[in-house]
């Protein structure tokens, strides 16, 4: 699963020619994946308040691997 989901971060920051997703662990060894848009990019660089808010929608969506999946 890791690996798909690494072809698949590699082919969308190639798409976007930028870096706009990443994926990690945190200390607990859960997966992290983060996908900042090239538009959110742009209202990041120039709106100095848009760091202070995230969106995540937590509807308990599942992924084919039975992972949670909040967007």
């Amino acid at each position: 699963m890791a690996e798909a989901l690494e072809r698949q971060i590699e082919q969308y920051n190639i798409e976007c020619r930028d870096q706009c997703a990443k994926a990690t662990t945190s200390s607990g060894k859960r997966l992290l994946v983060v996908i900042c848009p090239p538009f959110m990019k742009i209202v990041h660089a120039n709106l100095k308040h848009s760091g202070e808010m995230c969106f995540m929608d937590a509807s308990g969506n599942m992924d084919r691997h039975h992972c949670r999946v909040f967007c």
